[in-house]
């Protein structure tokens, strides 16, 4: 479908019916953006969730789209001020929300597991999405030769990512809010999160109490001054804290219950293997997407990496996956496996900006800590020990082997220390 303007309505079980503009859809129908339709956003998810095998295309096209909607909002709360938001900025905003995710591998947040045997970048992805976004900006010619430069930097520092107390300059500041859209380094709270929470959830079969429409609906534009800080910062309602709770703890289910399940976890130690094989070939980067899997098994070669991958893979084929044999839960001391509301152990609404109607600035509010509505621990440690033997080798043995483990556990792990085990 398209209007007068010839902009494209996209169908999305999400949001609806998503309106992109001819400069974004150029970018849309990039063989480099079209990549990540091949992409998964949950890697190993649909081992145990079937429903989650929706592609980082689908949840890049909900990040634009939302910042458009934010872009939509705070256009009003804006004009006619000294920091309104100019077409150039919109364009450069809605961009590095369709491209945020333009970096990843395959398997996504898997491949970049694997990248500290290759590179020293911990944000190899982000660093990556950069340089591929820059290459589509220029054959695709989205600006004039007046802006394109002064716009790729703007586009680099929203995909990156700042915090407001860490940019120097004063025109930065007053448009500090335009840098917490996608990448909100302060709090977490962006169109990136909002999406996958709800895109996630509704794969997945869990029911979302998070409410995107109010959250956009209540955002504004709102000075906020302290400690020599003076910028204009994105901020949310006081009155919407728990909107913001129903965010941060569904971002808690969907790691404890999703993500970090232990099935899904030891499906992605299988596809790991064909992945580092992947990288150690220094192989093209766009041209690598999911179908590696695929081709590795499938490749005519009796080579013995590939003959131990292909076996490999015969495991997840015959559903015999590598099984968690032993779990025990810590004390947030013992730092070897967590899962947090986005701020380790701290409340994350302690860093999210409020406006009431008390005052002219925005501030950061510090929650009630009685309140049973409000939760009391905000991360869980969790040690997991994986088998990489089949169940049925295990019959008879299992007991030993969990009694073995947690004597060398219980000897091994000391409070004063941090370890990682991989047994």
């Amino acid at each position: 479908m398209e209007n007068e303007e010839n902009d494209k309505v996209i169908a999305d079980p999400i949001h609806g019916m998503m309106t992109f503009k001819p400069y974004l859809m150029k970018i849309i129908n990039h063989k480099y953006f079209q990549r990540l339709r091949h992409i998964k956003q949950l890697q190993g998810v649909e081992h145990v969730y079937p429903g989650g095998v929706h592609s980082r295309f689908s949840h890049s096209l909900g990040m634009c789209y939302l910042a458009g909607k934010v872009l939509d909002k705070l256009n009003k709360e804006t004009i006619e001020t000294d920091y309104e938001i100019t077409g150039l900025e919109r364009k450069c905003v809605t961009i590095s929300a369709l491209c945020r995710d333009i970096g990843h591998g395959p398997f996504s947040y898997l491949y970049e597991s694997l990248g500290e045997e290759f590179f020293s970048d911990k944000n190899e992805h982000i660093t990556r999405g950069v340089e591929i976004t820059k290459i589509i900006i220029d054959e695709v010619q989205l600006f004039n030769e007046s802006e394109s430069e002064n716009a790729k930097t703007m586009i680099e520092n929203m995909l990156k990512g700042k915090k407001v107390e860490d940019m120097e300059e004063e025109a930065e500041r007053k448009k500090a809010f335009l840098y917490q859209i996608v990448r909100n380094e302060d709090n977490g709270v962006d169109v990136n999160r909002w999406d996958y929470i709800c895109r996630d959830s509704h794969a997945c079969g869990f029911v979302s109490n998070f409410d995107i429409n109010r959250t956009v609906s209540g955002l504004r534009v709102v000075p906020y001054q302290t400690d020599g800080i003076d910028a204009n910062v994105l901020a949310f309602p006081l009155k919407d804290q728990i909107n913001l709770y129903n965010m941060f703890n569904l971002r808690f289910t969907l790691y404890s219950k999703v993500y970090y399940h232990p099935v899904v976890r030891c499906a992605e130690e299988i596809n790991s293997i064909s992945t580092k094989e992947c990288r150690s070939q220094n192989k093209d980067f766009c041209l690598m997407d999911d179908k590696l899997l695929y081709l590795i098994y499938h490749a005519d070669d009796d080579s013995s990496k590939l003959i131990y991958a292909k076996a490999i893979m015969d495991r997840i084929y015959d559903r015999d996956f590598y099984f968690c044999i032993y779990t025990q839960p810590l004390d947030r001391s013992e730092q070897i496996a967590k899962v947090d509301y986005g701020k380790k152990t701290e409340n994350p609404i302690k860093d999210v900006y409020f406006y009431s109607k008390e005052s002219d600035y925005a501030f950061k509010d510090d929650p009630p800590t009685s309140s049973p509505m409000v939760p009391q621990c905000f991360e869980e440690v969790t040690l997991r020990v994986i088998c990489t033997l089949s169940k049925t080798d295990c019959d008879g043995f299992k007991g030993e082997i969990q009694s073995k483990i947690k004597q060398f556990i219980d000897e091994l792990i000391n409070p004063q220390r941090s370890y990682c085990c991989i047994l």
